[in-house]
């Protein structure tokens, strides 16, 4: 885990969705940013690279693991072209959390 977030290696998306056929091809680029992953694979891929449960990361616990997890999802969804109403209507939250969440992550607050 880095300070501002979880640096995923492209391994744990092949591993977390081994065996699974995916609708929506799945690639990742050479830095490691991961393109064409459906909302639920995202959250697979985050809750196995941060030992936060699914279900955890789309409740309201506000322990810091907890929040991290869930920042990554709203921010890997962000960078591959998720509206923040989509994400929010996901996750459950209003679209103001998750504007909050990509500022975290972007060191803006």
């Amino acid at each position: 885990m880095t300070e501002r977030g979880i640096l995923l290696k492209p391994e744990l998306y092949t591993a977390t969705l081994e065996g699974r056929k995916t609708q929506t091809p799945m690639t990742i680029t050479s830095t490691g940013r991961a393109e064409s992953l459906t909302f639920e694979e995202t959250l697979d891929t985050i809750a196995a690279a941060t030992g936060v449960s699914v279900a955890e990361i789309q409740g309201r616990g506000r322990t810091k693991r907890i929040v991290a997890a869930r920042h990554s999802v709203i921010w890997t969804l962000s960078m591959n072209g998720w509206s923040y109403d989509r994400i929010a209507a996901l996750m459950g939250l209003h679209h103001t959390t998750v504007l909050h969440a990509i500022g975290r992550k972007k060191g803006r607050g």
